[in-house]
């Protein structure tokens, strides 16, 4: 993805307006994705009902409570245990551009403002040097004392920068804050000699943290290139047939695993369309890639999250803002969607075990060159859609790990502003950092569902429920507590639920929401998402009935009294 600059945005995402048939409009109501590394939609526009302000309604035990449009009810079986919890999906990327996005001083020591929020963001996993920025990102240029280092190309401004953010401050951002690295190599404009002295210098030599003395951790995973799928109009000189790319890749992967045979590596692909419209520039890319490389790899990459992308929404009327919201309120349900199709591909062209995933890049993306709703990528909206995508993540046993794009500034992405505030999407990715913790355990909702229409990159979802959930058990020296997630996407109505616990009770318990206001505002600030923690009476053996406020996440957190005494665990 992109950098830190605005206006370099719009240039590799640059929408250019197709001719289309007024019949083939009619038949079909095509989308076609082309030009720049970018996207372009012609679509559908419409809405299933307006957005507005809602104020926060209450919490309530047992069988009370305000009164509400609708209803819900959810029954969470803390003996029927899942998989352990994925705690990789909580990464983020990191670029090297502009001090690693805001992160260090002009001396390259960490600034403590932005250390002190990433620390409190906690991020599982950390992918470095960039996303397009690391196709042209020289590695050794950015060692040793910075008086001595190099410059390296910024992909989209075409300009030069000092490497301040390099390797080792890379490393020691994950030695700080314990997270897993991952790194990029430059397959497009660098070698896989240089490839190999990347990982010498990381996982054979080694580099030496500044701040305790001792070794920086080594890197286990390794990605050959970004999007390779994609043109970019900013560095078209950098593309490559699919076929190229293979063989490339194929050589890179000798050179590093040559210099460690146990690292872990990555090769990115990508379906050739999603919602009916091409997001690839080559003709079945994804198959002339499979059919040519020859090395193993050990994951995919994918980029298949930033939605909705709905380009084709060009004015921000009523209408246009209900439909941009409830798309990206089902977008989930499009990665699903786009995630089975790869694999299926996968298990056809590659058999064998299933290979995992890694989503190294996602975010909410609205448009790009359409001014203010661009900014809609930092909107309570964009937050919800994170929430609801990593809720989806969680129970798909083949996701290796998720980056969100990025960890800070960044523009609108960055989870942290360079003011040092949390953006909404930050407020979410800490809740989640609460839930995802222990084992899944079964969870069923009963949820009103909604008619949304297609939108950009998003398809049509005839019945999406209204409120989804997600339970986890943790249990630490004997203590078990149990953790629902409750995510609410209506936009206007407060909703009233019953949660069960079956056969189990539970102690006092915590009840933590995020709620908005105005699901679409697009003014960079802190407190889009307005916080509220409540402190409930143990329910006992009863259910809970709790009041989510319209557009909220929720985070209920209940001790249970005992521990089931004999867990059933799930193959589901």
């Amino acid at each position: 993805m992109r950098s830190s600059n605005r206006p370099r945005l719009a240039q590799r995402w640059q929408a250019e307006r197709a001719a289309a048939a007024a019949q083939a409009r009619h038949d079909r109501e095509r989308r076609r994705l082309l030009g720049g590394a970018g996207l372009l939609t012609l679509g559908l526009a419409g809405a299933w009902m307006g957005i507005g302000s809602a104020p926060a309604a209450g919490l309530t035990q047992g069988a009370g409570g305000a009164a509400v449009s609708h209803a819900f009810s959810a029954r969470i079986d803390p003996q029927a245990l899942g998989a352990p919890v994925n705690r990789r999906l909580l990464g983020h990327n990191v670029q090297w551009v502009d001090r690693g996005d805001d992160l260090l001083r002009e001396d390259g020591s960490f600034e403590p403002r932005m250390l002190d929020r990433v620390l409190a963001l906690g991020p599982t996993a950390l992918r470095f040097p960039g996303g397009a920025q690391s196709d042209l990102y020289h590695w050794q240029r950015g060692i040793g004392p910075l008086a001595q280092r190099g410059d390296n190309e910024h992909f989209h401004a075409r300009t030069r920068q000092p490497s301040v953010m390099g390797s080792a401050e890379f490393l020691a951002l994950c030695e700080a804050t314990g997270a897993e690295p991952l790194i990029t190599v430059n397959l497009p404009s660098g070698s896989p000699e240089e490839a190999a002295r990347w990982v010498h210098a990381t996982n054979v030599v080694g580099f030496t943290s500044p701040r305790t003395g001792q070794r920086l951790p080594r890197v286990p995973c390794w990605e050959i290139g970004n999007e390779p799928y994609l043109k970019d109009e900013a560095q078209p000189a950098l593309a490559l047939e699919p076929e190229a790319f293979a063989h490339r890749a194929d050589a890179f992967i000798r050179a590093m695993r040559a210099v460690d045979p146990a690292i872990r590596i990555g090769l990115p692909l990508s379906n050739a369309q999603r919602n009916g419209v091409p997001v690839v520039h080559f003709r079945d890319w994804l198959g002339r890639v499979l059919r040519t490389q020859r090395e193993r790899i050990d994951f995919a990459s994918v980029h298949n999250a930033y939605l909705p992308y709905a380009q084709e929404l060009a004015d921000d009327s009523p209408a246009n803002r209900a439909t941009a919201y409830w798309a990206a309120m089902a977008g989930a349900r499009t990665v699903q969607a786009d995630l089975d199709a790869l694999g299926a591909t996968l298990a056809a062209l590659r058999p064998g075990p299933a290979l995992p995933l890694a989503l190294t890049e996602y975010h909410a993306l609205f448009s790009l060159g359409h001014g203010a709703r661009d900014d809609w990528v930092g909107s309570a909206a964009g937050a919800l859609y994170v929430a609801d995508l990593l809720r989806l993540l969680a129970g798909r046993p083949e996701m290796l790990m998720a980056h969100l794009w990025s960890l800070s500034g960044n523009w609108r992405f960055g989870a942290i502003h360079s003011a040092g505030f949390d953006r909404p999407v930050a407020q979410v990715l800490a809740l989640m950092n609460q839930a995802l913790r222990g084992r899944l355990v079964a969870a069923s909702m009963q949820s009103p569902t909604v008619a949304t229409r297609a939108a950009g990159l998003v398809a049509a979802q005839p019945a999406l429920p209204l409120i989804e959930t997600l339970a986890t058990l943790e249990t630490v020296r004997g203590a078990a507590t149990l953790r629902v997630l409750l995510i609410h996407k209506d936009p206007q109505r407060p909703a009233s639920g019953r949660i069960d616990i079956a056969g189990m009770a539970a102690g006092p318990a915590r009840l933590t929401r995020l709620a908005a206001t105005d699901v679409l505002r697009s003014d960079d600030v802190p407190d889009l998402l307005r916080s509220e923690r409540l402190d409930l009476p143990a329910p006992g053996a009863a259910a809970l009935t709790v009041i989510l406020p319209p557009a909220s996440i929720s985070l209920l957190e209940l001790p249970l009294v005992a521990l089931p005494p004999a867990p059933r665990v799930s193959t589901a």
